[in-house]
């Protein structure tokens, strides 16, 4: 059985993302949103919300479900500048 994933955000830097431009922002935030989706079970509403907060530089905490899309998800975090950690197995409240 797959063990949840947290992935804690912890900042977002766009001096360090690959390509800095609009249209590829949109193009992986589009990408983050179906994988948000595929991860955990979500509302499109509330995978766009963990997006913007993600894309605003806040502190955001993302619980996945199903870690097989953790890969992807954080290759796309790091493709914007962000600053991540990973912890595998975390409590749930």
């Amino acid at each position: 059985m797959p063990t949840a994933v947290l992935i804690k955000v912890l900042c977002v830097d766009e001096s360090l993302a690959w390509f800095p431009s609009a249209a590829y922002r949109n193009y992986v935030r589009k990408s983050l949103l179906k994988l948000l989706r595929r991860s955990t079970p979500m509302t499109h509403g509330e995978a766009k919300r963990i997006i913007r907060e993600v894309l605003s530089k806040d502190n955001v905490e993302i619980m996945l479900i199903d870690p097989r899309f953790c890969d992807s998800i954080c290759h796309s975090l790091t493709s914007l500048g962000a600053t991540f950690e990973l912890s595998s197995n975390p409590k749930l409240d």
